[in-house]
């Protein structure tokens, strides 16, 4: 039904409408909603939202945020709905380059800058548009390397989705994102909530605005550090090393924090799983390979993907970045009662799991930890 939509006219005038002036206005917002729904539902409405010239019309709507909060509840929700499309649309490589070349990383780099409500949202979208996901089941941006029509028979990108990514991180440092993006891995963002309804007398959970949790940010913004680290060529990668080392080491300390926190996440996680194994009623009418799945599914939204791009990121620290910080590492990790061991171990789970989306990009990326691993594993004691 989506297609025939689309071929009807129905999707281009619906972003010719969400053009019109003023910036806000009901029938924006439903439509606004409609177009969130073709492009989550329907990978050719994606398609043709390139095609259209939709992600520069995006980028339009979205850049009135960059420096001004919306003025009402329901502008606000207009505007998590343009991001909404702005995601949707980044699962393929072709939105991803037409991103870059209508300055999106510019846009989204003065969006954090800012600080106003339109930054949380735009961690999400940099998180969809430096990130190259190698398997299934990520919880960070549920893409694709390779598109598919609506009958869910793959159509190959006219775009590698390898080179738009690189581009996509290049870009990022080049105008400064590291400025932006280390003080907020410092300091997460806190979730936007209505002020108005708070109350200070009781323990009254305040109302959220919309908008990414302070835990989601946390994890788009580990995310987008990983994709620099992995992305990112030599000389703008020694721009990305360089920065753990400033302030005595700081981010290597935030590291080792957040390793702890989302392992002690998925160890939960794991009680939870094996409690969850021996409820038989819960799977009657599941097949082993569905209560596999569901389990595994399970232990992803548990942390677990978080905790290997975490572990990822000291592992590229200590082996490429400069010497000092592997001794600064091993030292953090002794007074924390953990071990270099442990971190080693998350990831060669990571890597025994890769290779459910395209062969080539998880091979490339399964070398690369392989050569990461080995090199950690020769300095370590």
């Amino acid at each position: 039904m989506n297609v025939t939509m689309s071929n009807q006219g129905l999707f281009s005038w619906l972003l010719r409408r969400v053009q019109r002036r003023p910036i806000f206005d009901r029938n924006k917002l439903y439509v606004s909603e409609l177009l969130s729904i073709l492009l989550q539902l329907d990978e050719s409405n994606r398609r043709l939202l390139g095609e259209v010239d939709g992600i520069d019309i995006l980028l339009q709507q979205l850049a009135v945020y960059k420096r001004h909060d919306p003025v009402s509840h329901e502008e606000i929700e207009l505007m998590h709905n343009l991001f909404d499309c702005l995601c949707s649309a980044l699962m393929l490589p072709e939105n991803k380059d037409r991103f870059l070349k209508g300055e999106g990383i510019q846009l989204m780099n003065l969006m954090l800058r800012e600080k106003h409500m339109s930054r949380d949202s735009a961690l999400r979208v940099l998180d969809y548009a430096l990130c190259l996901v190698t398997f299934t089941g990520s919880a960070s941006a549920s893409q694709n390397v390779s598109g598919s029509d609506s009958e869910g028979m793959q159509k190959p990108s006219n775009v590698d989705p390898e080179s738009v990514v690189v581009a996509n991180c290049s870009k990022f440092v080049e105008v400064l994102g590291l400025r932006t993006i280390f003080p907020l891995f410092m300091h997460c963002p806190r979730e936007r909530v209505n002020k108005s309804s708070s109350r200070t007398d009781t323990r009254e959970k305040v109302k959220s605005l919309g908008g990414p949790t302070a835990a989601e940010m946390e994890e788009h913004i580990i995310n987008i550090i990983g994709a620099l680290l992995r992305h990112c060529p030599p000389p703008l990668k020694t721009r990305v090393l360089a920065k753990f080392v400033e302030n005595d080491h700081e981010k290597l300390d935030r590291l080792v924090e957040l390793h702890l926190k989302y392992f002690e996440r998925v160890k939960s996680t794991d009680n939870r799983i094996r409690a969850m194994k021996e409820d038989s009623k819960r799977w009657v009418g599941y097949t082993s390979e569905e209560v596999e799945e569901e389990l595994v599914l399970e232990r992803f939204g548990g942390g677990l993907l978080t905790l290997q791009v975490l572990d990822i990121i000291i592992l590229e620290v200590c082996v490429n970045g400069d010497p000092a910080i592997l001794e600064r590492m091993l030292q953090l990790l002794k007074m924390r009662a953990t071990s270099a061991r442990v971190i080693l171990r998350v990831v060669q789970d990571h890597m025994d799991n890769l290779g459910d989306g395209s062969q080539i990009i998880a091979d490339a990326e399964k070398s690369r930890l392989t050569a990461l691993v080995q090199a950690f594993s020769c300095m370590i004691p």
